[in-house]
């Protein structure tokens, strides 16, 4: 069984299926994801070149492997390239309400959160949220078309607010993954280009095809 992760990075379970020699299944954890990388934290060390997939439920990611550093508990950190081409280049960014609900994963907090999203660009995602978030914190946003990864990059209390305290919360989204690759993605919906780093950032395609939506253990 895995260990705990560092308050900094994600828990989310997936297994990894090797693509050459015996074709071994491991269980592992995402513990970052990036610009078309992503980061492992597994039982067994895989030496860079590797070939794998990285499954949950009955979606897989191709990836390869880039380095392996071993660390305390017996454990690997591994990161993985995702095999996959770029594309999809950001332009102008636009900014539009809106008033959904989402479940917020970050750990900061003792679990998941029901926010608010309140408004949405190409860089991220405002959430309306009852306590404070501490800003650099990874976190993911469980939408209903699919699963935000980023960061808190800022969060202040909502002036005016009456009923109960509330507070905005900026989410910088590194990536989008779908629910089902072959519905629209919620950005392009409204009309708004896809979630990424800056105006040159491109969303991977692999990306695009694959879903992690379990929770942060």
């Amino acid at each position: 069984m895995l260990a705990t992760t560092a308050a900094a990075e994600f828990a989310i379970p997936v297994k990894l299926s090797l693509r050459d020699g015996l074709r071994e299944c491991v269980d592992a954890q995402i513990a970052r994801v990036n610009a078309g990388f992503l980061v492992l934290r597994s039982p067994i060390a895989l030496e860079a070149g590797r070939t794998l997939d990285v499954a949950y439920l009955d979606r897989q990611i191709a990836c390869e492997t880039v380095y392996c550093h071993s660390q305390q508990g017996g454990l690997y950190k591994i990161g993985v390239r995702m095999l996959d081409g770029m594309d999809g280049a950001l332009r102008i960014e636009r900014r539009i309400r809106l008033d959904a609900s989402a479940t917020l994963n970050t750990p900061g907090l003792p679990g998941s959160v029901i926010v608010r999203v309140i408004d949405m660009s190409s860089s991220g995602l405002g959430v309306k949220i009852r306590e404070p978030l501490r800003v650099g914190d990874l976190a993911y946003v469980e939408l209903e078309h699919g699963v935000a990864f980023g960061e808190i990059r800022h969060c202040a209390k909502i002036p005016g607010e009456k009923a109960e305290t509330a507070y905005r919360a900026g989410v910088f989204i590194e990536e989008f993954i779908p629910r089902n690759p072959a519905k629209i993605n919620p950005w392009t919906a409204h009309g708004v280009d896809a979630p990424g780093r800056s105006s040159t950032f491109k969303v991977s395609t692999a990306i695009k095809s694959a879903l992690f939506s379990g929770r942060k253990s």
